[in-house]
């Protein structure tokens, strides 16, 4: 079949349009545009739940912190009092009996612990959270990076890609 110089005109013509008008290469490029302006936004929100998760991090360790420290200030051998000889002074004990109140120290400091613990499992929570939102940010950044390379492929490959400009395409060489 022998294409004429008018034929080859239009096809290389329509090629040309192909390329530069609305259709193949226009829409190609802004894919890749797209893609990398993708990426870029990703990242800023993986740096974003990153810088979360560590200040999380932070507060969950404060929190625990402070649990502990008023764990081991609860005394509960002194849970018990009973007025002492001299006015003013008590006795102390770990368990009631006649005579013996609930000392109020004592109930302070459980309610102060189990306040911390409260704080400490929100924190937890917290952290938790933060940790999720990041892996999904990781997750999402990891998706976008490879739709770049797509869109990159896809958009290189288009115009010439392919073997780099080596050989045919179909001769041995690709065997």
């Amino acid at each position: 079949m022998k294409i004429t110089k008018q034929r080859l005109r239009e096809i290389i013509r329509k090629e040309l349009k192909e390329f530069t008008g609305t259709g193949g290469g226009t829409r190609a490029l802004s894919r890749q545009k797209s893609a990398k302006s993708d990426v870029s936004t990703k990242t800023k929100t993986r740096s974003s739940k990153q810088s979360a998760k560590t200040s999380k991090k932070s507060t969950l360790d404060t929190k625990t912190a402070d649990y502990d420290t008023k764990t081991a200030a609860v005394d509960t051998t002194k849970r018990y009092r009973k007025a002492g000889i001299k006015p003013g002074t008590f006795s102390y004990r770990p368990t009631s009996g006649k005579g013996w109140s609930t000392n109020p120290d004592y109930s302070s400091q459980v309610s102060a612990r189990d306040s911390a613990l409260t704080a400490k499992n929100t924190a937890q929570s917290e952290f938790d959270t933060a940790s999720t939102n990041l892996e999904t940010a990781i997750s999402n950044l990891s998706a976008a990076e490879k739709a770049e390379l797509q869109a990159y492929i896809d958009t290189n490959m288009g115009f010439g890609g392919g073997k780099g400009g080596k050989g045919k395409a179909g001769s041995e060489d690709d065997k």
